[in-house]
């Protein structure tokens, strides 16, 4: 040896163990060189193989499982975006339903107040002839003030239900581009191991001694990098980066859905709003 390394622990950021050491029961005593000592490890080398397939099922199932819990974290973003989408989309149309009522009652007070400006009219004609119509006239002209106050309020309130109306269109907007970033992200993951998923896909098996023999480190020939076995004694890391980059591509298709429509949704809550 012509010298060593020593790294803290701390720097082993590693999900799951890939090496262990064995320190086998009686061997000590024995010549390391010797037929005994070497049965009493293959002994103990025979049993860690015999449960490295039960493992390495262990460890697959568990990388899957991640996989399908990160899909199903998403899931649940997106059905929550949705549930928020769909509130609006009621508040909207509730909002509209308003609008409408406050427009009929604003022409009704509308031709009210005309009707109050031709009985002043009267009354004012009629003042030399009789005070007590032009009281009257009076009183009525004041109605006719408070109905207008009332109808401007009911403005008031519409023009509040039209800005409710573009505050949806903006939340639905910010879902569209949150779909858009997490889509994004997807696929640059994707773009990053495009070579190797397309030879995955192909079916061609002249490079399976590399990416799926373990401790291989030479550099792909497709992408130019290798992938660091994380469970060397049991898998590739090829194994796992294919899991993953399967759930990526059905997480792709999935974001795509929701974009559309999340943008017909917008469109069609614009449409309302005009």
């Amino acid at each position: 040896m012509s010298g060593f390394l020593i790294i803290p622990e701390d720097n082993f950021t590693l999900e799951a163990f890939t090496e262990i050491d064995v320190l086998v029961d009686g061997a000590i005593a024995l010549d390391c060189y010797s037929d005994a000592y070497e049965d009493a490890v293959d002994e103990v080398t025979q049993k860690i193989k015999d449960i490295a397939g039960d493992r390495c099922e262990i460890r697959y199932a568990e990388v899957v499982r991640e996989a399908q819990d990160a899909i199903a974290e998403a899931e649940t973003e997106v059905s929550d975006g949705e549930q928020e989408l769909a509130d609006a989309k009621e508040e909207l149309e509730d909002g509209w339903e308003q609008l409408a009522d406050a427009k009929k009652e604003v022409a009704e007070g509308q031709m009210e107040l005309a009707d109050a400006k031709t009985q002043v009219s009267d009354g004012e004609k009629e003042l030399n002839a009789a005070k007590d119509k032009v009281a009257d006239g009076e009183k009525e002209l004041a109605d006719a003030k408070t109905q207008l106050a009332d109808g401007q309020n009911q403005i008031n309130q519409a023009k509040q239900q039209i800005s409710d109306g573009e505050a949806s269109i903006a939340a639905l907007r910010v879902a569209e581009t949150y779909y858009r970033r997490a889509m994004e992200r997807a696929e640059r993951m994707m773009e990053r191991y495009l070579p190797f998923y397309q030879y995955y896909h192909s079916g061609a098996t002249y490079r399976d001694d590399y990416y799926f023999l373990r401790a291989k480190g030479e550099l792909s020939p497709e992408s130019g990098s290798f992938v660091l076995d994380e469970e060397a004694e049991f898998s590739t890391g090829y194994d796992i980066l294919a899991a993953r980059l399967i759930s990526v591509e059905m997480l792709l298709v999935y974001l795509s859905r929701r974009i559309e429509r999340a943008a017909r949704k917008r469109k069609l809550s614009m449409v309302l709003l005009l």
